[in-house]
């Protein structure tokens, strides 16, 4: 329901009287104030958003011929990165500049600025016009300029909301930065433990089929019986089932290795050999519950969704009551030629509609959202006090595998070569000292692979990044709660 009030100054103006000499200074000061913020220069957030949206139809170009061919290839300029050995740096640069997630996340801040960019542009105003004919008006011309002042006292707000917004659109692609890096790292690091276990394993195959061509010929000459021999042989076939299964381990992890980097199957690279001795210390387990959620930018995103929604719940409020008030100048043209000009108003009554459906949409929307938070602290200081206990378990093995097992297995080694040259012992029992010997340092190679992954997701989460396998998916944007600005 819709009230419109307009006052007409009596004063007449003659027919000669230039457009805006015929306004009011009210009107006059009204239309100054309204048309000079349009000559305002660029904002910054209004130059970013600009550059977002030629970067996003830039894309939008670049889909479309990728989807009207067969087969993807890698970009051309990431190729030379991945040429030579690759390190576990080399790796998570190339993933950082080419993973396509990363590049999904920059494409969701520039929504968010242009978001922000929406909601701080000023309402346009409204211009009604209007001409009547007939005998008792002839050419009677009426003219209405009004501008929704509610609107105008509401863009604070709103742009408080917007930037909140954008702010956790920031908060999730730092958080997104160091996921990657995070998943370049231990992909990386998985596939050079894998290249390293490969070649144990072909090892132990080689020690198995060593012992099966001596158990062969000494069968042959008539000292082994054949019950004997087939032992050797099921030992050495079951070696290269072991290294044939865990071959299609190793592409698997290659696979995740391009999968991060964002390769395609068209480009081939070599990894450098992990090192066995690297520095994974621990790190004092002490709160660690609470230094990973004061730092979770995840946590931080949510805060800020939170603050939106409760802008957004304000100006629900706000419209609830005084939905639209609009305030302008209107003139007409009388048929004898003269004007009559004055102010005018216009108001709408919330007499039906009150906003209580955009309210309670809002109010779920926070208790999701608080919910939610609630679940993600939980989760994190779950998560980084588990990392603390992987890290210890994995360094108090990682201190007996190389200051005991290993060394006792070299010891045995070299002893059992002793005893071999002084005949003491056979080709068999050398072979077997060797086959442990190999074991101990692929277990070695395995529980420092362990101990750096729990101390890179210990220190990820550290740093405010979060160790859950995914992001909970985002609430629908505070503008949607209310229809938006432009629902008007």
């Amino acid at each position: 329901m819709r009230l419109t009030l307009a006052v007409r100054d009596t004063h007449r103006l003659n027919r000669t009287g230039g457009p805006v000499t015929m306004l009011s200074s009210f009107t006059r000061v009204l239309l100054l104030g309204v048309c000079g913020c349009v000559t305002q220069p660029l904002s910054e957030y209004q130059r970013q958003a600009s550059d977002d949206a030629l970067a996003r139809s830039n894309i939008t170009a670049q889909a479309s011929r990728i989807r009207g061919v067969k087969e993807l290839h890698t970009a051309e300029e990431v190729i030379p990165l991945v040429q030579g050995e690759l390190d576990e740096a080399a790796v998570t640069r190339v993933a950082l500049i080419n993973n396509p997630g990363l590049a999904l996340r920059y494409a969701n801040l520039g929504i968010a600025r242009s978001a922000l960019l929406r909601v701080t542009r000023l309402p346009n105003p409204t211009l009604e016009a209007s001409a009547r004919f007939g005998d008792n008006h002839a050419d009677a011309v009426d003219i209405k300029a009004l501008q929704d002042i509610v609107e105008l006292a509401l863009l604070p707000r709103r742009k408080h909301a917007a930037e909140r917004e954008l702010d956790a659109a920031k908060d999730r692609l730092t958080a997104k930065i160091m996921g990657t890096a995070l998943e370049a790292r231990s992909a990386f690091g998985e596939y050079q433990t894998a290249l390293d276990t490969a070649d144990k394993k072909q090892q132990v195959a080689d020690c198995r089929e060593a012992a099966a061509d001596v158990a062969r010929r000494m069968t042959e000459a008539g000292n082994m019986t054949v019950l004997e021999r087939s032992a050797f042989d099921q030992g050495y076939q079951a070696a290269r089932l072991d290294l044939a299964a865990w071959q299609v381990q190793l592409r698997t992890k290659r696979e995740a290795v391009n999968r991060v980097m964002g390769l395609h199957e068209d480009t081939s690279w070599t990894a450098k050999p992990a090192d066995g001795m690297a520095d994974v210390s621990g790190t004092p387990k002490t709160d660690v519950d609470l230094a990973a959620l004061n730092a979770s930018l995840e946590l931080s995103a949510q805060r800020n969704e939170l603050e939106a929604l409760a802008q957004q719940r304000g100006i629900i409020n706000t419209k609830a009551y005084l939905p639209e008030l609009r305030v302008g100048a209107d003139s007409e043209r009388a048929s004898d030629g003269s004007w009559a000009v004055g102010p005018a108003l216009t108001l709408t009554l919330p007499l039906f509609d009150q906003g209580q459906g955009q309210r309670a949409t809002v109010d779920f929307q926070i208790q999701a959202a608080w919910n939610r938070y609630a679940e993600t602290a939980v989760a994190i200081a779950s998560a980084a006090r588990a990392a603390a206990d992987r890290l210890d378990a994995a360094g108090q093995s990682l201190k007996i595998q190389r200051e005991e097992v290993l060394p006792l297995s070299e010891k045995s080694l070299k002893e059992t070569l002793l005893q071999y040259n002084g005949m003491l012992v056979g080709v068999f029992d050398l072979l077997r000292a060797k086959e442990r010997q190999i074991e101990a340092a692929a277990h070695l190679a395995e529980t420092v692979q362990e101990c750096r992954l729990a101390h890179l997701a210990l220190q990820h989460a550290l740093a405010g990044g979060s160790p859950m396998a995914g992001t909970a998916p985002a609430l629908p944007a505070p503008g949607q709660g209310d229809g938006g600005k432009d629902g008007h």
